[in-house]
């Protein structure tokens, strides 16, 4: 019964996940946040004013994330890292040639890749035509890989986003998240939230420059010609200077909206600033094999047993389950802070369903000692007798 529980999705995993997820909105102690880091997001406000001030709509044209990064870079940040997917080719060719151009001509940005498909207009042909700016990763991986719960709680950091946010890129596995909040508890912490929409209304008239002075569209172009604007101060613009950008969505009608432990629905970029900054802390959880939380149950089982034979009763078998219970989820929730974690359900499960048949076999005892002792002395003493009997044997 242990092992069916242990195994079960609807018993010891839901219930592990359920433990972790409350314990990473609840820490023991919260995890430090990077001070060198910023969130851009396309949000409902960025659409409002885009949509009164130049007319645009979502979804936005190429120009508008060409725009966006070179007011990022005029405003001085030090990498951005987007998590956007460009799998299809614009309607208007000359889109497709200013967000290459652009995203590339601007060092540290870093585009989305997804099941190993990165941006269309980054094909092999213009690799190989212009190698001197792919000398490092220009896309990480932003696939959303969720349990069979819909959340995701594990972060394969390996050719991810959040990795090429570092010179050289990360090179760990990564892990279990270590979360800092959601977007609002972060936005709390210091972390610049900043909308999306004044960088891009601010970098459409930069890119449209950019296109002039570099009319062939070619990298080499595009970044002598950036280098040459003059940078952006004030206000949002110095909320991302000096810092690595994480750059997404939040607005509704854009779909990126996910499931993840700190809150029912957070922006999916959040997921890759989290990892970003524990590979930044080397902070990333380590989950203790399951198996070993079954080993424990087992463990735990043959304890309870031995204590029932040495003890015959509930009273020891008792608090020594729910004594053991009471000391291994808090035991538990300290590891996260440590970063451990422990799958506390299993063990946890094998202590109560050992108590409970325990319990059962004394009731059954108990019953079968009773009826052999009315059954030896019912046809010859006197009932009140035969009941101290039973009582007291």
């Amino acid at each position: 019964m242990v092992a069916a529980f242990h195994f079960s999705s609807f018993g010891g995993k839901a219930l592990d996940r359920a433990f972790f997820d409350a314990a990473s909105r609840h820490p023991l102690h919260p995890a430090p946040v990077p001070t060198q880091s910023a969130l851009v997001l396309v949000d409902d406000a960025s659409m409002e004013k885009l949509s009164n001030d130049v007319g645009m709509r979502w979804p936005f044209p190429r120009a508008a994330f060409a725009g966006l990064i070179a007011a990022l870079n005029r405003a001085g940040a030090e990498r951005i890292l987007m998590d956007f997917t460009f799998l299809e080719h614009s309607e208007a060719e000359e889109q497709d040639f200013m967000l290459a151009a652009t995203a590339v001509a601007v060092p540290g940005t870093v585009l989305g890749r997804t099941q190993g498909r990165g941006p269309v207009f980054w094909d092999p042909k213009y690799l190989s035509a212009h190698p001197d700016f792919f000398r490092r990763p220009r896309t990480g991986a932003t696939d959303y890989l969720p349990d069979d719960d819909g959340v995701m709680r594990a972060y394969p950091a390996a050719g991810s986003l959040a990795a090429a946010g570092f010179d050289p890129p990360d090179g760990s596995t990564g892990g279990l998240l270590r979360w800092r909040g959601g977007l609002e508890q972060i936005r709390a912490r210091q972390v610049p939230v900043v909308p999306a929409g004044n960088f891009i209304e601010a970098g459409l008239p930069i890119v449209d420059r950019l296109s002039q002075q570099a009319p062939d569209f070619s990298p080499e172009g595009f970044a002598k010609a950036l280098a040459s604007e003059p940078k952006l101060t004030g206000g949002v613009f110095d909320l991302v200077r000096g810092r690595t950008v994480f750059v997404g969505t939040n607005a509704s009608g854009t779909f990126d909206l996910k499931q993840l432990p700190v809150g029912k629905l957070e922006p999916g970029v959040l997921l890759h600033w989290t990892a970003w900054t524990d590979l930044a802390q080397h902070d990333f959880i380590t989950e203790v094999p399951r198996w070993v939380s079954l080993v424990a149950a087992a463990l735990v089982g043959a304890l309870m047993l031995v204590l029932a034979g040495r003890w015959p009763g509930l009273t020891v078998p008792a608090v020594a389950a729910l004594g053991f219970v009471i000391l291994l989820l808090p035991v538990a929730y300290a590891g996260l802070s440590s970063g451990w974690f422990f799958a506390p359900a299993t063990p946890a499960a094998a202590a109560l369903l050992t108590l409970l048949g325990v319990a059962a076999e004394s009731f059954w005892t108990e019953r079968a000692r009773k009826r052999e002792i009315q059954a030896m002395f019912g046809a010859y003493g006197v009932p009140c007798a035969v009941e101290q009997l039973v009582r007291k044997p």
